[in-house]
């Protein structure tokens, strides 16, 4: 696994160079790249989908795969994050929907979320980030959000 990280471009200043030397120095694996807000979404439009979905549903990444429900769900959910990032200027394409949702066959059948696992433990875990989030900013661009906001009202009904 790699650590993707760029310039950034509120601090132009900050060398990455050195960033790299160390890294490099520490055997820390990474990719540093001009285009690292994309990767971050790339990274962000898997995790988001299947971690909601599974958790809503309480189901491994192998039994949300194959069900026909739930894959619609993730499919969904994708799509809307793409159209958003979009939105924000980031250089997603409609093609990155299927490579992040065929992503879940290099897991085991059984694996659960990181986001799964903390909401079946009740500790704190990610659904502002990868649900209100999502829906904060389909609203601020008047993009519909219905699989989001359907399985965020999920997650949010079955902790209370």
């Amino acid at each position: 696994m790699h650590n993707h990280f760029g310039p950034d471009p509120k601090n132009p200043k900050v060398n990455g160079e050195e960033v790299c030397k160390l890294l490099d120095e520490a055997h820390i694996k990474y990719n540093f790249t001009q285009e690292h807000i994309k990767e971050i979404w790339q990274k962000y439009i898997f995790i988001a989908a299947y971690g909601m979905v599974t958790a809503s549903e309480n189901k491994t990444l192998g039994q949300v795969y194959e069900d026909a429900s739930s894959s619609e769900r993730v499919r969904g959910i994708m799509k809307e994050i793409v159209t958003i990032g979009q939105k924000e200027g980031v250089d997603l394409t409609n093609d990155m929907i299927e490579t992040s949702y065929q992503k879940a066959t290099n897991f085991p059948y059984e694996t659960k979320t990181s986001f799964q696992r903390d909401y079946e433990a009740k500790r704190p875990d990610e659904r502002e980030l990868f649900g209100k989030t999502i829906i904060d900013l389909a609203q601020k661009h008047q993009i519909a959000a219905p699989f989001i906001t359907e399985v965020y009202s999920l997650i949010n009904k079955n902790t209370i």
